[in-house]
């Protein structure tokens, strides 16, 4: 019994030496150890909070806010009316054709990107020589502007080429 009470003595005072801010062997030198202590600032900056939020004032009814979406939705950018909305049944394909610019296909890509990964729709892009759901013709701005000289693009369902 006597064996066993010293070990647990023993276990007691290493717990004891272990947990004491003396630096046992490998510790900081007491030197470096106060000039650290000194580089510490004495108060913590304030904490960050985040500001109340006062919501906007509703403008317009939800009946006003859905008759303006669907009076967008049946008119092409031209002004004239649409008398039904597209819907397209399984995958949509696109392809590009005409002169792109460089920022074309980057920007598209991440738009593509978008459509499948926050809305679910299953859409890729495909060659320009295949066909597919969704034509995207670029043109030269100065034919654009001649025909069109208020737009910036031109959107004309169920017509594939310029």
């Amino acid at each position: 019994m006597g064996f066993l009470k010293n070990i647990c003595l023993m276990a007691a005072m290493a717990v004891v030496a272990a947990c004491s801010s003396a630096p046992m062997g490998g510790g900081i030198a007491p030197e470096r150890a106060e000039r650290a202590a000194t580089n510490l600032p004495t108060a913590m900056p304030p904490m960050k909070t985040f500001a109340s939020v006062r919501p906007a004032p509703i403008r317009q009814s939800n009946a006003a806010v859905a008759q303006s979406f669907l009076d967008l939705s049946f008119q092409l950018e031209s002004g004239r009316a649409l008398p039904v909305l597209s819907r397209f049944e399984g995958p949509i394909t696109l392809r590009v054709t005409g002169p792109a610019p460089a920022s074309l296909r980057p920007d598209l890509g991440r738009l593509l990107g978008r459509l499948r990964n926050e809305a679910g729709i299953n859409i890729r892009q495909v060659a320009s020589n295949e066909p597919a759901s969704i034509t995207i013709e670029a043109i030269p701005a100065g034919q654009l502007q001649k025909l069109v000289p208020q737009a910036a693009c031109f959107v004309a369902p169920r017509i594939s080429s310029w």
